[in-house]
């Protein structure tokens, strides 16, 4: 009788623990699903990128021609990345958000365009301080990146969203 309940003890562990491991894979599938949602209604393009090495500066514009809109809140949750060379080695800078270009480097939004036009008509971005607004779907944005001293080169930008989609651009 004792074996048998001790049997019976075992056998409803294992259960338990398989079934904790079935709800766990289940809660992380489920997670990576919501995850890959989200990526899919954001995206974007890099349309334009010209330099000035001399300066340290980089002006691009950047699309979004995903199917929702990014808020400026997130904005310091973009990653851009600028591979260039300076002193004659190859580098590569991760370049913050700030808005307001107090110190280098950085990269802040310099103009928004809708359809090809200076202005923002939805959610309109207020770019001083308070911020609030969101950069919606076929909006363009001119961002400005502004490097700590002058390069050689520019080489290429990657722009990564808050939600993972890429997009990259070649200076002309």
């Amino acid at each position: 009788m004792f074996g048998t309940i001790i049997l019976v003890s075992g056998l409803a562990a294992i259960i338990t623990i398989n079934l904790l491991t079935i709800t766990t894979q289940f809660e992380a599938f489920e997670e990576e699903y919501k995850l890959n949602e989200e990526r899919s209604g954001e995206d974007i393009r890099v349309d334009n990128v010209e330099g000035n090495p001399t300066l340290g500066l980089l002006l691009l514009n950047v699309t979004n021609i995903g199917e929702q809109g990014i808020q400026i809140r997130d904005f310091p949750y973009i990653d851009v990345i600028i591979f260039y060379k300076k002193d004659g080695a190859n580098q590569t800078a991760w370049v913050p958000y700030d808005p307001n270009g107090a110190s280098t480097p950085y990269w802040r939004v310099y103009k928004v365009f809708f359809k090809g036009r200076e202005g923002d008509l939805m959610n309109p971005l207020k770019l001083t301080n308070p911020t609030h607004g969101i950069w919606d779907p076929e909006e363009t944005i001119e961002l400005e990146i502004v490097l700590s001293g002058s390069v050689q080169e520019f080489y290429y930008v990657v722009i990564a969203t808050p939600r993972g989609r890429i997009a990259y651009g070649v200076p002309s």
